[in-house]
């Protein structure tokens, strides 16, 4: 046994990730070996995935065979601090070729990788104690110390060659980002943005649109249609800065360009732009929604490629939009699309600041609950913004929430809903997109990939084999209940379903109008036509000119012209027809039963996700016989089949209730009779 010496320097990390859904943002590191006392590093804030630290520290008297150094990476939070992940090295392992070694170790939490470290070990010759002189022991000291002093020598100009190179990429950052005092003193990269020297040259004329930190107006630049961009107080100074560092920084043809600044003598500089002809992406989608004329003719596959590959170039320049969402997506002619608005644009690594986080639809769970986070913020927005482009629908607006209430529900899962025509691919990466954990959210690469793959893939059919209806075939005629529309598809009429299922069961919805669409030769279920492309879960149905059965029942009687028998062979043919299949009405009411002048007697309205039994269809059955025997001037008391029906359907033990093949032989009987 022996004791030795230990020269630790821990230069830097690299690729840092967390395995829990906390990004990398303010990371130290904490040296432990055998009975030492803990040394611990300064803190690298907003170091990110590749902090710097140079921390060094010399262990003495660690005693032979050596232990196994554990270096804990750990990231710096004002209520507690949270583990990245341990490094640890086995010293004699790397001392046993030589006494000086510098490499990358792998930092792992609970198994999985989670990045690198850089570290310098350096073992100091020495000698084990023995009994000597003081003399012997003096002179072994200092040879101790001198090896020491020149490790730290040599340790310390490695470190001032890194830290210089360090603080210039530092302040070339913050030269490019921080915002100046007066715009006399503003960054170099400025000087090769055109400048407009004379009020001549820029006309301003009316507002077209406002933001939260400005206002855009149309007008012209030397003769060309613009949009000029206004901040409205000089305390956006900041925001103005932050906007043309990104816009200067993003020469991409996915990304609005700067073309010139105004104005930087004043309170309300200027940022002048190219008008983008068309319109934001909100726009866009609330006409196609509602059936109105919009220039832009590029499917909406082809506009969530080109927003992806915007976020590809933002990424690639370490730059977080923060605020994608279809007001801040631009179309114009030429099928040009375009990511705008990088008012609140950050720098990957810098902390940003929980008054400036984006817009609360479009924000992933962790950007409500924390300032660490990275370009996934940016995919999960894409993943939202995915839905809208596939239903129009603006996100959860099949019901109405405040802020926290949404907060509260996207932090437990609740997504918004996609469509029923949207492929199952379409599906799955808008989902991933999503995703709770930033870890198993695609990269913005990954989403444009995936959407590039599928940009010809045909579309006229959901995967279950709906047929999809363009908004465009179908004519809006009036309101007819707060989810259903009369509508003219060609021609013909229609009716306009709106339902909405929750995100967890739109597939096995899809599902359950495959299986409807399988019926369309039945002649007593109403007719699923297809569903409007686009919309969510808006289906086309059968229109039938007879009214429902409450109407029907109300008249009347001499002016009804369907017989109470024909009614009730009717609804059994139904529900029979969908008991077949296996499926169960779930929701039979006189409202829910539809005629045609003709006489036919349809049924509707099927309930999904009904997880009773065909018994409890059969109860509703009777009550429904009930009423439709007590609206004619015969009561059951002349009819005794029917009176036997209804009891039978009605009886309290669900096994004695007749099925539907039961009933129709029994009326069957009744109408020969």
């Amino acid at each position: 046994m022996g004791e030795s010496a230990v020269v630790v320097s821990v230069v830097r990390g690299r690729d840092l990730r967390v395995v829990q859904k906390l990004g990398v943002q303010d990371p130290y590191v904490v040296l432990r070996l055998g009975t030492s006392a803990p040394r611990r590093s300064e803190t690298h804030d907003n170091g990110g995935t590749a902090p710097i630290w140079h921390c060094t520290e010399t262990f003495t008297d660690v005693p032979l065979p050596l232990p196994v150094l554990q270096i804990d990476i750990m990231n710096n939070n004002w209520i507690r601090d949270k583990p990245i992940g341990i490094c640890d090295i086995d010293l004699n392992e790397v001392f046993r070729r030589a006494s000086v070694a510098e490499a990358w170790f792998p930092v792992k939490f609970e198994g999985a990788r989670c990045g690198d470290l850089h570290v310098k070990l350096q073992r100091p010759s020495s000698s084990p104690r023995t009994r000597a002189t003081s003399t012997s022991s003096s002179s072994t000291n200092n040879t101790v110390l001198g090896s020491i002093a020149n490790v730290h020598s040599a340790v310390a100009i490695a470190e001032l060659r890194d830290e210089n190179a360090r603080l210039r990429s530092e302040l070339a950052q913050l030269r490019r980002l921080l915002p100046q005092q007066t715009f006399l003193h503003a960054p170099s990269y400025m000087a090769d943005i055109p400048i407009v020297s004379s009020a001549n040259d820029l006309q301003q004329l009316r507002p077209i649109g406002m933001g939260a930190h400005g206002t855009v107006y149309h007008g012209l630049y030397k003769n060309d249609v613009v949009a000029v961009k206004c901040l409205d107080q000089v305390e956006d100074l900041t925001t103005f800065h932050r906007e043309v560092s990104a816009m200067f920084k993003l020469q991409s043809q996915h990304t609005v360009q700067l073309l010139a600044m105004a104005d930087l003598d004043t309170n309300q500089p200027k940022i002048v732009m190219p008008y983008m002809v068309h319109g934001d992406l909100r726009t866009h989608l609330d006409k196609r929604r509602a059936n109105e004329h919009t220039g832009c003719t590029l499917p909406h596959q082809a506009i969530a490629v080109a927003v992806a590959a915007a976020l590809v170039d933002l990424h690639k320049c370490n730059v977080i939009h923060r605020d994608l969402k279809p007001q801040n997506v631009l179309l114009s002619t030429d099928n040009l699309v375009q990511v705008a608005d990088f008012g609140i644009a950050r720098e990957n690594g810098l902390r940003s600041k929980t008054a400036e986080v984006g817009t609360p639809l479009y924000m992933a769970p962790e950007a409500f609950s924390t300032s660490h986070y990275g370009t996934e913020v940016d995919v999960y927005a894409l993943g939202v913004l995915l839905t809208e482009l596939d239903t129009t629908m603006r996100p959860y607006s099949e019901d109405c929430v405040n802020e926290y209430a949404l907060f509260m529900q996207v932090s437990n899962g609740r997504r918004p809903l996609l469509s029923l025509t949207c492929p199952l691919w379409y599906y799955e990466l808008a989902h991933k997109c999503m995703a709770a954990d930033p870890i198993d959210r695609p990269t913005a690469a990954q989403v444009h990939k995936c959407l590039s793959q599928h940009a010809n893939d045909p579309h006229t059919t959901t995967t279950s084999g709906v047929p999809i209806i363009a908004g465009t075939d179908v004519t809006f005629v009036r309101r007819l209940s707060p989810s259903t529309e009369l509508a003219l598809y060609g021609s013909d009429p229609v009716v306009l379903q709106t339902v909405a299922p929750t995100l967890a069961d739109a597939r096995a919805y899809e599902r359950h109008l495959g299986n409807l669409f399988t019926l369309d030769a039945q002649p007593h279920l109403v007719r699923l036509v297809g569903v409007v492309g686009g919309a969510s879960s808006k289906l086309v149905l059968e229109f039938l000119d007879g009214g429902d059965l409450l109407t029907y029942l109300e008249q009347p009687e001499p002016r009804r012209r369907v017989s109470k028998l024909n009614l009730v062979i009717g609804i059994t043919h139904g529900l029979h027809a969908l008991h077949a299949q296996g499926m169960v009405h779930g929701h039979l009411e006189a409202k829910h039963v539809y005629l045609t002048t003709r006489g036919d007697v349809k049924l509707a309205s099927f309930k999904f996700g009904h997880t009773g039994a065909f018994s409890d269809d059969i109860f509703a059955l009777g009550n429904l016989f009930a009423r439709v025997d007590a609206a004619y001037a015969q009561p059951s008391a002349h009819d005794p089949v029917l009176a036997f029906i209804i009891q039978r359907c009605c009886a309290d033990e669900p096994s004695v209730r007749p099925s539907t093949t039961d009933l129709l032989a029994c009326l069957a009987s009744a109408s020969v009779a």
